[in-house]
């Protein structure tokens, strides 16, 4: 005894729908995995960029729109922590 040939046919459609959505879910994680890894490169880059830039001007604020340095005062910082 078999299932009808309509049975079949929407079983075999339903399992390569279900094999279909495993496979896009694995590339989203494969790919989602590939994106932290380059955000934390970045991340990685934009503090060492950051400490260069204190390194030249000291401590300061910049305007990323305009690339303005706006200076911060140590005594400022020192009473912020307090």
């Amino acid at each position: 005894m078999k299932i009808s040939k309509k049975q079949h046919e929407e079983l075999k459609k339903l399992s390569t729908v279900i094999s279909e959505l495993q496979n896009q879910i694995g590339l989203n994680s494969i790919n989602h995995h590939k994106l932290l890894h380059v955000f934390s490169q970045q991340e990685i880059k934009l503090t060492e960029f950051k400490k260069e830039i204190h390194e030249e001007y000291g401590k300061c604020n910049i305007d990323i729109d305009t690339g303005k340095i706006e200076k911060v005062d140590e005594d400022e910082q020192t009473d912020k922590k307090d």
